[in-house]
């Protein structure tokens, strides 16, 4: 599955015409002082119209905008030590539908949101790089963020679109989730900076949502909440569109401060074939979770075939392994989510507050879980279990006794 998966991923790169669109020669100053959106769109409208082409930030400068779109065959450049920073003034940005999976805001159930700073819609071929820093200006928005009627903004989002690469720049202060793919295919992340304070509220980092084939890959986050959410949809739109999120990557990845690589919470699409190898976690104590499966009785729907291999955690103030199914109270679904086919393998870690706790569903309970070569030193509590199932095994695994607790877990 994993070399598969990496070749198809490749399959997506390409180059723009070789076309600049400089967002300066259309007006825009870049003297962190003038509002430049009327320039960034004209700019953004002349390479849509040519057909391709490089949307680019010159530095030095730091640019203040609205949101914007992104279409097909482009190339977007925010050069080092250029920003282009988001502008905290919400009657500037676009308010849109709430994604269909969702059927409201995730943010706070309206039936409308604001647009991403960064948005792209059913294009293809987009790509975002260069070395500079793209700032959501989130302060603000987490400070009035009860105030607001419609959901907070992505910082970036790329809904419907095909052969997607970003990589190498920095995403800063987002008002809501990072980088929110959804709906799409073929996306490569790589050699990412994704940043928010420990403390703001839903910085997400990285959010692939009813999505395929993605390949993630030697970046660093640190956020106030996951590290990396795997979702596909919410409760009844989500079961209704059944949009799986699958064949997805996650390697060699640095993450501090965050709460965890995480599946769900919202899984209503299914999630399936996730391989989650050789990340290393240093949370300080302010990482809350470490590799996390959640999701609830009004999820529905299949989670399975996950594969955790040689992770390292340590300072998680929680536990380092989770399954929670409870994890709201909304009415259950007509069937309840099932998670099977969950692999630990290689996990090593120190000074975490758990080690783990799988509390699975007494009318779905979790199987086929495989722990083998699983190192949890300096926990101050071991295991938690509930209605785990068989089959499930246990090869070498500190601290002990798991086995009584996976066997214990059904009655």
């Amino acid at each position: 599955m994993t070399w598969w998966f990496v070749l198809l991923c490749c399959a997506g790169i390409f180059s723009s015409s070789g076309t600049v669109f400089n967002v300066k020669d259309y007006g825009a100053k870049g003297d962190g002082k003038t509002d430049d959106t009327k320039a960034i769109r004209a700019t953004t409208a002349a390479l849509a119209k040519h057909g391709s082409g490089e949307l680019l930030f010159p530095a030095p400068g730091t640019y203040l905008t609205a949101p914007f779109n992104l279409t097909s065959h482009t190339v977007m450049t925010i050069t080092k030590t250029a920003t282009v920073l988001g502008l905290a003034k919400p009657s500037l940005w676009p308010i849109i539908p709430p994604l269909p999976t969702y059927g409201t805001s995730r943010d706070n159930n309206a039936p409308f949101r604001y647009q991403a700073l960064v948005y792209a819609l059913n294009q293809t071929h987009i790509e975002i790089t260069g070395g500079g820093t793209l700032d959501g200006g989130g302060a603000w928005w987490w400070s009035n963020r009860r105030n607001l009627k419609p959901g907070r903004g992505r910082l970036i989002e790329l809904q419907g679109c095909n052969h997607l690469k970003v990589h190498d720049f920095t995403m800063q202060n987002s008002p809501f989730w990072n980088l929110h793919p959804v709906y799409s295919n073929d996306i490569h992340i790589y050699n990412m900076h994704i940043v928010a304070p420990h403390d703001s509220p839903n910085t997400d980092g990285i959010d692939p949502d009813s999505s395929t084939n993605i390949l993630i890959e030697n970046c660093y986050i640190s956020t106030g909440d996951d590290h990396l959410a795997i979702k596909s949809g919410l409760n009844g739109p989500g079961l209704k569109y059944n949009l799986p999120t699958k064949n997805l990557t996650f390697r060699h990845n640095m993450l501090g401060h965050g709460h965890g690589i995480s599946i769900g919470s919202e899984t209503s699409g299914g999630i399936y074939d996730i391989f989650v190898h050789n990340n290393v976690m240093n949370g300080g104590g302010q990482a809350h979770h470490g590799l996390n499966i959640k999701t609830a009785p009004a999820r529905g729907n299949h989670i399975a075939n996950i594969e955790y291999l040689n992770n390292e955690l340590n300072g998680v103030d929680g536990p380092a392994l989770v399954i929670d199914m409870h994890y709201d109270n909304s009415p259950p679904a007509p069937h309840l989510p099932t998670v099977h086919n969950v692999t630990y393998k290689g996990v090593v870690g120190k000074k975490n507050k758990e080690a783990g706790r799988f509390e699975c569903l007494q009318k779905s309970a979790c199987s086929g879980l495989y722990f083998e070569n699983v190192t949890l030193t300096d926990v101050k509590e071991k295991w938690k279990c509930q209605n785990v199932h068989q089959p499930w095994e246990v090869h070498h695994v500190k601290p002990d006794g798991l086995t009584d607790c996976l066997r214990g877990s059904g009655h």
